[in-house]
């Protein structure tokens, strides 16, 4: 069966009772309802399943990333809250809001008070990895054609700001191309070099939403697979993945 027909999250075929559907990556939500209009947004395969799994995480992630971009992108930041006030007419988007609500303050653990405008936000790490972790799983499957298992993932983290994120993320960036198909190896260092007609940037669907960087790096009999995803123009997260270069396409 061509890898297509897979199911990009866990790699099996649809099922009558499990049909494949089309994951919007990232997810459509992210879109802010008045951008959404004219945009061709990317999709990738996946049961519905696999998909209903982490609508409820993808939709705390919406929420809670407004409190980082209101702060880093004004513009952007009254877009995204125009589109809460709008859900918010929904019961579940209510509850959502309250249960976030309801984990910030103005004191910090010490119960030192915080300078006024200052937030402080109990969020749910877990839950904002997940989403990141799926996300750059469905652009490794656009990319390679294939499914990365979740395992493969060992590293995850969080940048509040672009100039925080770490060298390694960093360098990757001049390697990065989304077409992965028409990699040329540089035998030389063994890290693999490609170059695109946009000089390396991913095309975007919507730059102000999202974009990412995605690079490959064979090292020591393994192949690496960094992914920077900037959500907003606000933050980053930053994704690898992992497995043994004579393994490749084992998925």
């Amino acid at each position: 069966m061509n890898n297509r027909q897979l199911c990009c999250l866990c790699g099996q075929p649809p099922t009558a009772s499990d049909p494949i559907t089309r994951e919007h990556v990232p997810p459509k939500q992210f879109y802010p309802k008045k951008m959404r209009s004219g945009l061709n947004l990317w999709t990738v395969p996946a049961h519905q399943s696999c998909n209903e799994k982490s609508r409820e995480d993808e939709e705390y992630f919406y929420h809670v990333a407004f409190l980082l971009v209101s702060a880093g992108n004004p513009q952007i930041g009254a877009a995204i809250l125009a589109d809460l006030k709008r859900r918010a007419r929904n019961q579940q988007t209510r509850h959502l809001v309250r249960l976030i609500i309801n984990e910030s303050g103005r004191k910090a653990a010490s119960r030192i008070i915080l300078p006024n405008g200052r937030v402080r936000c109990l969020v749910s790490r877990p839950r904002l990895q997940h989403v990141a972790v799926k996300i750059a799983r469905c652009l490794f499957y656009k990319d390679h054609g294939r499914v990365i298992p979740f395992e493969a993932c060992y590293d995850v983290r969080l940048c509040e700001h672009i100039d925080r994120v770490p060298e390694y993320y960093r360098l990757s960036w001049g390697l990065s191309k989304v077409n992965v198909h028409e990699l040329t190896s540089k035998s030389v260092s063994g890290v693999v070099v490609v170059n695109d007609a946009a000089a390396g940037l991913p095309p975007a669907v919507c730059r102000a939403v999202f974009d990412y960087r995605g690079a490959e790096l064979v090292l020591d009999g393994v192949i690496h697979y960094p992914y920077t995803l900037r959500f907003w123009e606000s933050f980053v997260y930053c994704v690898s993945f992992s497995e043994p270069a004579d393994g490749v396409g084992a998925c």
